[in-house]
């Protein structure tokens, strides 16, 4: 039996001992805060378990072609957008030559 289960069972217990052991002075105070504690464990456990069945590991992302093309293809944008937009090695003046200057629009005569 998993442990979720074990927990909830544990929960349920706990609770139902609450309505028939109220009279208890140490049943009447342990066995509410056990089905607290139990039910907190409990709900943790099954979104655990939930979470862990439908999430893909990194071994199935990264071997998907789709993903990988995707991946490729923003990995060459961005080098593209680095070299062309921000003056990259390609863009700089070798050694020797002037820098080009740029001239200010001229402003329309009427």
């Amino acid at each position: 039996m998993e442990t979720r289960w074990v927990l909830l069972i544990l929960t349920l217990l706990c609770m139902g001992s609450c309505s028939f052991l109220a009279n208890a002075s140490t049943a009447s105070l342990l066995l509410p805060i056990g089905a607290a504690v139990f039910g907190i464990a409990c709900v943790i456990s099954f979104l655990n378990h939930r979470i862990g069945s439908v999430s893909r590991g990194d071994g199935a992302l990264m071997s998907d072609p789709e993903t990988l093309r995707m991946l490729s293809e923003r990995a060459k944008r961005a080098a593209a957008r680095n070299t062309h937009g921000q003056g990259g090695d390609a863009a700089k003046p070798s050694a020797g030559t002037a820098a080009p200057t740029r001239t200010p629009p001229k402003a329309p005569q009427d």
